[in-house]
């Protein structure tokens, strides 16, 4: 926008707040993942499932919290250790 002296004026806006829910918003979908994870291996425990139904129920739960999904979260025990192949 100009001003009458011919300059410009920049209004910058206030990236601290912004910032700041986005990191909340990350951290609680990383908590909403593992909840889901712990819930995922109490299932395996109660009940014998196949690889394919623990890897559809994962990859369920990683679509709901897809944006907070990175490549570090994604790698997560795929072992297969409380399943029958």
């Amino acid at each position: 926008m100009a001003a009458p002296e011919g300059e410009e004026t920049f209004i910058l806006p206030d990236k601290s707040g912004r910032q700041a829910k986005e990191q909340a918003m990350h951290d609680r979908c990383i908590t909403k993942i593992a909840e889901g994870l712990r819930k995922i291996e109490a299932g395996c425990h109660r009940k014998q499932h196949t690889v394919g139904e623990v890897e559809r129920r994962i990859g369920r739960l990683l679509e709901r919290h897809s944006h907070a999904v990175s490549s570090s979260a994604k790698a997560c025990d795929t072992r297969g250790t409380c399943c029958r192949a």
